[in-house]
């Protein structure tokens, strides 16, 4: 499936040809790589199996579902049962009930955030750390981008710029350079950056790394002479400027 053909920086001929790749470099199997491929724009609900189709509805893809997927196979001889165990709404769908099947292994046993608001607060973090399949930035934050793995012993190895605003970068960087970084990539692009890492091989040892990007500023008063060669003697008045931004005593 892919989707959001309708956006300006849209490719999806570029897209098709990028999975068929990645099959590949997978030793797919012949079978495996006859996968039958949509176009979607989720937003407007339409699907079609051709770029050049008029579609206005998800027909195609309940079509495909059918046609690829297997029906279920019978578990049990009696009917199914659900507990219908809290009621919610969605903008796309309407009234959604949410339930559990009885038979569950968790059945009867109390737990923690289970209700639909609590649901959903879990959904939407789990968002903010499984994004995308690419890094697509807009154009001009590539730069802040390019600089911060740098300074992680990361080395760009494509870019590609189709001239519609936003950039996809591909860097190769060791994995403990990118402890940490999601948080500062999501700061450094205003959260409109895209990331995903995948573990590429096992590399050389690329030097050590800035353990610490700022420091702490401690201001104490002290009535004698402050001894000890790790700290700096300074008046009062010359740390109201400072003073504010680091921790104080």
């Amino acid at each position: 499936m892919v989707n959001k053909i309708d956006r300006q920086d849209a490719r999806p001929r570029e897209v098709v040809d990028e999975i068929y790749e990645l099959f590949l470099d997978l030793d797919a199997t012949a079978e495996q790589i006859e996968f039958p491929i949509l176009y979607s724009v989720s937003r407007d609900g339409l699907a079609k199996k051709e770029l050049t189709e008029q579609s206005s509805d998800l027909r195609p893809l309940f079509e495909q579902i059918v046609a690829t997927i297997p029906p279920p196979r019978r578990l049990r001889k009696d009917s199914l049962q659900l507990l219908v165990a809290n009621l919610d709404y969605s903008e796309y769908v309407g009234r959604l009930a949410i339930f559990g099947v009885n038979n569950s292994p968790f059945a009867g046993r109390e737990g923690r955030f289970v209700t639909s608001r609590q649901l959903k607060e879990r959904l939407d973090k789990e968002l903010l750390g499984n994004v995308a399949i690419r890094n697509r930035l807009p154009g001009g934050i590539h730069r802040v981008v390019t600089e911060a793995l740098g300074r992680r012993k990361g080395q760009m190895t494509k870019m590609v710029n189709h001239g519609m605003g936003r950039v996809r970068l591909e860097f190769e960087a060791p994995s403990r350079g990118l402890i940490g970084f999601r948080s500062e990539f999501l700061t450094e692009t205003k959260g409109t950056g895209l990331l995903n890492t995948l573990f590429l091989r096992w590399g050389e040892w690329q030097g050590a790394l800035r353990s610490r990007a700022t420091g702490s500023l401690v201001a104490a008063w002290a009535r004698q002479p402050l001894m000890p060669s790790s700290t700096i003697r300074s008046e009062a008045h010359s740390l109201c400027g400072p003073v504010p931004k680091s921790t104080r005593e």
